[in-house]
């Protein structure tokens, strides 16, 4: 049976500055080829504009609210799955006694570091001694049982 656990953004809510941003780029050139096309009429350029502006942060309010990421727990890996990052860590390779809440000490290395917001992060050490792998589900208490599930 798999287990998917969301990663944990930041905030909850959306991210205005980014849906501000999508919306003023086009804004700008929108204003000034009706402006220009229109006989410096103001009035028709503001009300085109505006209206494109509205339009397009609406739409871009879907984008910023996009989720992080998921970690799926399988019967014998850890699937890491956010935006271009597609990862396959096989159970075996984990120490899972070993698996704890919080970030490692100071500026350590890891082999891979998917954290997306450091108050959920968990650190897993590996079998081999290597450096740990450190991620951020949402659910911390819920992976990490999940996760100690599969040692017995």
């Amino acid at each position: 049976m798999n287990t998917v656990f969301e990663l944990a953004p930041l905030a909850r809510g959306y991210d205005w500055s980014k849906a501000f941003a999508f919306s003023l780029a086009p804004a700008a050139p929108t204003f000034a080829a009706i402006y220009y096309f229109a006989g410096d009429n103001l009035l028709l350029a503001s009300i085109v504009t505006g209206s494109a502006f509205v339009a397009i942060f609406l739409c871009a309010l879907s984008l910023a609210r996009d989720p992080l990421g998921y970690v799926t727990l399988t019967a014998d890996a850890l699937l890491l799955d956010s935006g271009q990052l597609h990862s396959r860590i096989p159970l075996s390779d984990l120490d899972l006694a070993q698996a704890r809440f919080g970030l490692p000490a100071g500026n350590a290395r890891t082999r891979l570091r998917l954290v997306t917001n450091p108050a959920h992060a968990v650190t897993l050490a590996l079998r081999s001694g290597g450096d740990p792998i450190c991620l951020s589900p949402l659910e911390t208490d819920s992976f990490l049982t999940a996760l100690r599930s599969h040692t017995a």
